[in-house]
């Protein structure tokens, strides 16, 4: 059988951005727990199949960098949050840094590894992209910069969100996920 592995995308930052869905999606948290609710169902689906079916928890990450705002007493709709730095200025698809942190996730789903315990840690990070140069252009917005404060943390809620994810379906008593494919990138590495 093959693997299927489920892009568990996040919620808008300030509630769905689109008027026709917003009293159903009326702030982050609402959206956010009801769109993994929607990727957890199509993973079970998906096994309910045959099928060996995973969920890269990118939301849950999105979801633990903005509950460390709020325990942190910051607003995490504030422009120096890190949180709000996840985000495109149209506050639905991800900034550089909401990619990086999407992409921490799929390294550790798909190796078994975290880029943190990495050698490719150093020399995993995003530059500067097309995107980022139509966003300038057209918003004047500036990507945040990622430094290695903001590296680290990412790393940390991409870490944590995999092995929450893997303990919760351990839990559950579903087979744990599949590293065969991962030990050879791990190995590279």
């Amino acid at each position: 059988g093959r693997r299927v592995l489920l892009y568990g995308t996040w919620g808008h930052a300030a509630g769905c951005a689109y008027a026709r869905l917003r009293a159903r999606y009326p702030d982050y948290a609402t959206m956010q727990r009801l769109t993994t609710a929607g990727c957890e169902g199509y993973t079970q689906l998906l096994r309910a199949a045959g099928a060996e079916a995973e969920l890269a928890p990118v939301g849950d990450a999105f979801e633990l960098v903005h509950r460390e705002e709020v325990e942190a007493g910051r607003d995490p709709l504030s422009p120096a949050s890190l949180f709000r730095r996840l985000y495109a200025p149209d506050d639905l698809h991800p900034s550089r840094l909401g990619s990086y942190l999407a992409a921490c996730v799929f390294f550790a789903a798909l190796t078994g590894a975290h880029v943190e315990d990495s050698a490719a840690a150093s020399r995993f990070r995003p530059s500067e992209a097309e995107h980022d140069r139509k966003m300038r252009e057209k918003h004047g917005w500036e990507p945040g910069e990622l430094d290695d404060a903001a590296a680290a943390r990412l790393q940390s809620a991409a870490k944590a969100a995999v092995e929450a994810r893997a303990a919760r379906a351990g839990a559950a008593g579903e087979a744990p996920p599949s590293t065969s494919e991962g030990s050879a990138l791990r190995t590279e590495l």
